[in-house]
């Protein structure tokens, strides 16, 4: 729960309230994954490209749901991952902090 977990990004407060934008600006080392997912009856047609069958959205309408995924570090070096779902943050989690081997061959 973001609300009492006390976490920041350049010291602006994390919580459930949080924008996309607001993580993208303030927090570091930060990845953005977007996807959509076109509604079923709205002109949704399949094109080949890239060696496999792709969803093209050519009438990219309110009922498209828009999925995002953004991973980054917090002020105290806390790794999180928070899912949006069109814009509205849905729920954090944190991840595990990789240890760096300082005797990799």
């Amino acid at each position: 729960n973001l609300n009492t977990e006390k976490l920041t990004c350049n010291q602006q407060a994390l919580t459930s309230m949080s924008s996309e934008s607001m993580l993208v600006a303030n927090c570091k080392n930060v990845t953005v994954k977007v996807s959509d997912e076109v509604a079923a009856g709205y002109n949704a047609t399949k094109v080949s490209g890239g060696g496999s069958d792709q969803i093209q959205d050519d009438d990219a309408t309110p009922q498209d749901i828009h999925y995002t995924k953004i991973s980054f570090t917090a002020d105290n070096n806390q790794k999180l991952r928070c899912y949006f779902k069109n814009g509205s943050l849905q729920r954090c989690k944190k991840l595990k902090n990789k240890l760096v081997s300082s005797q990799a061959k």
